[in-house]
């Protein structure tokens, strides 16, 4: 869809001319053009989407803003919309060694859209704009296989981005479509329940947690090269922490979840004298299957009144980090069973 703006009257034919892909550089002072792009599947829902479309009228600067989408664009299976936001930068807090700067939006509701062409070239007309200025590249799949699989494969500042004479380069990172599928003990597709979500949770190497609710058991997501840690959760039943890992070309792994009864267990942190710790910890865990990873232990938890609830995890040996209170990080290694003897863990 395309919107167009003038801040003088034109004919119909005029704007629609302006409307036309490839037309930003050129129009007149005074017009604006913005475009955005969606996708609505087949089925009956009535969907509905409120916008609120950014238009540069009356706009003027010597340094408009355009460029290029670089690195794993692929327009045959993606279609791309690129997003500006206008930010405010202010500086506060000026110390000895360090600066507090803060970021907010001129108006959070309002976001300057365009939609590249079959090279990846965009241009957002005579938008001005500065480098704390905020851009992304929003995509989504084309193909019937991959309907509904989205992704954001850049967001960051215009000062972070390489410029050239023909505006900046915004580099963007190949990703594959994995499909999580919860399965049974019996080896089979889960079935739901009417009214019943199971929650995937994807864990990626900085321990960045990504987690998404669906009412059917398979989830198709886009993902970067790395390793990662897999599992899902309905209910009362999980999966084992599954790891995957995606490196260079080739076709995305389907990883299967085997969701399996799995009561919670608790952990309980002491001093050296036996008593309750009563500052705040928290943990990152991982299992035999990510000990060869880099960051192997991704999981996270924070304890209340000296215990951790661990929740959606299978009975199994974790490497366990713990961090807080006064004492330095340390890592010991829990056999979790079921009934089996309290876990305790004494803060060396």
């Amino acid at each position: 869809m395309t919107a167009v703006a003038s801040a003088e009257p034109h004919t119909d034919e005029e704007l629609q001319l302006w409307a036309r892909p490839g037309r930003e550089v050129g129009t007149p002072a005074g017009v604006a053009v913005g475009r955005v792009i969606r996708h609505f599947g087949a089925h009956p829902r009535f969907q509905q989407e409120r916008l609120d479309i950014g238009l540069a009228v009356g706009s003027a600067t010597a340094k408009p803003l355009g460029g290029r989408l670089t690195g794993a664009f692929v327009p045959g299976r993606f279609a791309y919309e690129v997003r500006f936001r206008p930010t405010n930068m202010v500086r506060a807090g000026e110390g000895e060694t360090t600066v507090s700067v803060s970021f907010s939006s001129d108006d959070p509701n309002t976001i300057f859209s365009t939609v590249p062409d079959a090279d990846g070239r965009f241009d957002f007309g005579a938008l001005e704009y500065t480098d704390d200025d905020a851009i992304a590249v929003e995509c989504f799949a084309l193909s019937e296989a991959d309907e509904g699989v989205a992704d954001t494969p850049f967001s960051g500042a215009i000062v972070s981005l390489v410029k050239s004479k023909d505006g900046v380069e915004i580099p963007l990172q190949g990703r594959r479509v994995v499909t999580l599928q919860a399965m049974t003990a019996e080896g089979q597709p889960m079935t739901m329940a009417s009214g019943n979500e199971i929650e995937f949770t994807i864990w990626d190497e900085r321990g960045s947690e990504m987690n998404w609710t669906r009412e059917e058991p398979k989830l198709r997501e886009p993902l970067p090269d790395g390793t990662y840690l897999a599992r899902a959760v309905l209910g009362e039943r999980a999966s084992a922490l599954t790891p995957f890992t995606l490196a260079g070309a080739g076709e995305a792994p389907e990883i299967a979840l085997v969701l399996q009864p799995c009561a919670p267990f608790t952990v309980t942190v002491v001093d050296q004298n036996g008593a309750a710790l009563p500052t705040l910890m928290f943990l990152k865990l991982g299992n035999e299957a990510s000990a060869a990873f880099p960051a192997p232990r991704r999981v996270s938890a924070f304890c209340k009144d000296s215990a951790f609830t661990l929740q959606g995890l299978l009975p199994d040996t974790y490497d366990v980090e713990f961090r807080g209170g006064t004492a330095p990080p340390f890592v010991r290694r829990l056999e979790l069973k079921p009934g089996g003897e309290p876990v305790v863990v004494t803060v060396p």
